[in-house]
Order: structure tokens, then C-alpha cells, then sequence
């Protein structure tokens, strides 16, 4: 478990360079490739913007965690939230209540973000 610690933790450092060999990742046979490149996406942040659209994907994904997981890193990357929020939403009728429940604290965030830079904006005028 330490090694695969430390290979997460380097894909991290690698910042954008990763995002490639993460957008691989999601598209692996092997579930635990799949919600791992997701969770290191979700830590990048906005420098992972690249990867959205295998992230839009994996919110079908057959596996909960994959879901889950991509969601979240949807949320936590950013991007124009006319783009983000109808993904968001389609997730709340998922028939997992986790799915549900991560697109819910997904959508609150990217929403209060929004609301958020749109005062910043209106107050730098």
C-alpha cells in the first residue's frame, strides 16, 4: 500500500504533466485505476481541466466508487458552471444514494463558487 501511496503522491507533484496518464487511467479494466486517476484529478484542480470530458464519462461508470469519485473531481477541477452544473444535476437521480449525495455536495460547491465570483466581479467594476 506504501508504494501505491508514494505513486499517487508522485502523480500529484507531476501536476498537469499527469493528466494524460490519468486520462488512461480512467478508461482502465481495473476498477481501482479507475477511482484512483479520479481522486489524483480531483487533487490537481483546475490544472486538470483536460481530463473533464473522461470525467463526464466516468460518471456512468458501472462502478459506485468510480462515480462518486469523478463527480467530485468535476466539482473540485471547475470550469464555466453552465457547463458543470446540468452534468451535476443529472446525477442526482443516479440510483445510488452515494452518487446522489456526492452530485448534491458537488453541485452546492460549484454553485457557491459561482455565486461567489460573480461578487468578486460585480465589486471589481
Amino acid at each position: 500500500m506504501a508504494e501505491e501511496s508514494h505513486a499517487l503522491d508522485a502523480l500529484k507533484q507531476m501536476g498537469k504533466s499527469a493528466v494524460p496518464t490519468l486520462q488512461l487511467e480512467l478508461k482502465s479494466e481495473r476498477t481501482g485505476h479507475r477511482f484512483k486517476a479520479a481522486w489524483v484529478l480531483s487533487q490537481l484542480g483546475p490544472v486538470a481541466r483536460d481530463a473533464v470530458p473522461e470525467l463526464i464519462k466516468a460518471t456512468d461508470d458501472k462502478d459506485i466508487v468510480v462515480r462518486v469519485y469523478a463527480i467530485r473531481a468535476i466539482a473540485a477541477i471547475g470550469g464555466p458552471t453552465n457547463d458543470l452544473i446540468p452534468i451535476l444535476k443529472s446525477k442526482l437521480a443516479d440510483s445510488q444514494g452515494a452518487v446522489r449525495n456526492s452530485a448534491a455536495e458537488s453541485l452546492r460547491t460549484v454553485e457557491v463558487e459561482s455565486a461567489a465570483n460573480n461578487i468578486s466581479i460585480s465589486t471589481n467594476r
